[in-house]
């Protein structure tokens, strides 16, 4: 993976990839003012379920936020809120999720009884 952090200034940089062997069924990219170590993180869903976080440091393999909630189905859709704070995800069950974004809590969840996914996801407002 690979990243141009300033358009004004362009220089690409490359961040350290886990060596994927899936098609991410879902990404997000968290700007360096905005992630919790101050650099560029891509958040990758994986078709099993877990979240990789790539950036400049090694790779994370997420399986669950800290508050134990397991990500057991595959994240689909996946909005990071204005602030950064809060990541909002539909998984392949239609359940929509926010979470901390550092992925230390989960904030709410809602069953949406829906049998697709929805185009995309967005925030509105914070």
């Amino acid at each position: 993976f690979f990243a141009v952090q300033n358009f004004a200034k362009p220089r690409v940089t490359r961040l350290r990839g886990p060596g994927l062997a899936f098609k991410p069924s879902a990404m997000v990219p968290i700007p360096a003012e905005l992630s919790s170590n101050r650099k560029l993180q891509l958040l990758l869903a994986s078709p099993r379920g877990p979240i990789h976080v790539i950036s400049h440091a090694e790779p994370l393999e997420i399986t669950a936020t800290r508050d134990e909630r397991a990500f057991n189905e595959p994240f689909l859709r996946m909005a990071l809120s204005p602030s950064g704070r809060y990541l909002a995800t539909v998984n392949s069950t239609g359940t929509l999720t926010v979470m901390e974004s550092d992925f230390s809590a989960t904030i709410s969840e809602f069953i949406t009884r829906h049998s697709r996914p929805p185009l995309d996801v967005a925030w509105c407002g914070e």
